[in-house]
């Protein structure tokens, strides 16, 4: 699997932009806790 980075404003637009579960499966992540694979702050 390769690592995908993103700015916060391009996680922001890609989060407001189609359904949580389109964009877990796109990215490979969980659409039911997607911030479990973010770092924290």
């Amino acid at each position: 699997m390769t690592k995908q980075s993103f700015t916060r404003s391009e996680l922001y637009d890609l989060d407001w932009s189609k359904p949580m579960r389109t964009l877990g499966l796109e990215l490979g992540i969980s659409d039911v806790r997607p911030q479990e694979g973010l770092p924290s702050q």
